[in-house]
């Protein structure tokens, strides 16, 4: 059941009971009315992500919870719960970390460590960044044009060759961002200006595959309106993974591809070729250089040792030491 889009309507009709003790009010109509006061003052993303795990915790109660049921035991049934469901741990964290931020708004728990149980920080996770010769088994698959796979397999060069562009940026990427010779586009995550040059490759897929009906230059997505666009994102994403997987298998790649592998990739090639890490961290639009690292391969054993002769044989030494 969907919580935010169903329930709403029954709160316009005065679904909230509020008893005289208020820790027995009813938490859900509370919290919807809290996520949908939001909406214009804070990233659409944001508010998605509160009504997905504010979903998932009202499927976890079957649609009854008061406020003084929620309880650090009850957070961490409900943190155990998504775990049985195959719910990766990054992504019951973040569950959790939009149910804290909601429960903080409302001034619920205040003083009582309700998440003192439960995992909210990100987990490191294994690489995403795929080798030369994979990037050249994927562009070697013969696939036809009308084949959904081609459009992914597109879309996925595209992503790579524009300085690791997020694929939520590719889809809401607009014709009047690209003007002479450049992709002017803010990172839907951080808001951070991005400049990509294009590319002979990169002006060949738009020409290829662009949608010049559509105010969207891959036509992805066909609503304009914020929250509508968001939600055919998600969707568009899910099918773009999938697709991913299947064109990992057509290549015989040893490593998954998910819509980050092009973003990781592009870091770790720039890195491979000797580009300052200060002009990647600016390319892929991040805040800071450390975000930048996270994202770079860690460097093997053999490649630490031609590093270090490299370096060493740079530096002059006359005399003794």
């Amino acid at each position: 059941m969907n919580l935010i889009g169903n329930a709403f309507a029954r709160v316009i009709k005065g679904v909230f009971h509020f008893t005289r003790d208020d820790s027995r009010r009813p938490f859900f109509p509370m919290a919807i009315a809290e996520i949908g006061g939001r909406s214009g003052k804070v990233a659409v993303s944001t508010i998605t992500n509160e009504q997905t795990a504010c979903n998932a915790l009202y499927t976890f109660c079957k649609g009854q919870l008061r406020i003084c049921d929620i309880t650090p035991a009850l957070i961490s049934d409900f943190d155990q719960w998504n775990k049985s469901r195959g719910i990766s741990t990054n992504t019951r964290a973040a569950y959790l970390r939009s149910l804290r931020a909601l429960l903080n708004r409302m001034g619920i728990g205040e003083g009582c460590r309700l998440f003192e149980n439960v995992r909210t920080s990100k987990v490191k996770v294994a690489k995403r960044a795929i080798e030369e010769e994979d990037i050249a088994r994927v562009c070697a698959l013969q696939l036809k044009t009308d084949e959904p796979l081609s459009r992914v397999k597109a879309l996925f060069l595209f992503c790579l060759l524009a300085n690791g562009m997020p694929f939520i940026d590719v889809a809401f990427l607009r014709w009047e961002q690209i003007k002479n010779g450049f992709i002017t586009y803010h990172r839907h995550k951080t808001g951070i200006k991005v400049i990509v040059p294009v590319t002979t490759k990169l002006n060949q897929i738009i020409h290829s595959w662009g949608k010049r009906k559509s105010p969207y230059v891959f036509g992805l997505l066909s609503s304009t309106h914020p929250m509508q666009a968001y939600q055919q994102y998600i969707t568009c994403l899910r099918r773009y993974n999938t697709g991913l997987t299947k064109i990992e298998t057509l290549a015989a790649l040893d490593v998954h591809l998910t819509s980050y592998t092009a973003r990781h990739t592009w870091a770790s090639l720039a890195v491979k070729r000797g580009e300052p890490l200060a002009a990647i961290s600016k390319a892929l639009g991040h805040t800071s250089i450390l975000t930048t690292e996270l994202y770079l391969k860690e460097i093997g054993v053999e490649d630490l040792k031609k590093t270090t002769r490299r370096v060493a044989e740079m530096i002059k030494i006359n005399g003794k030491i």
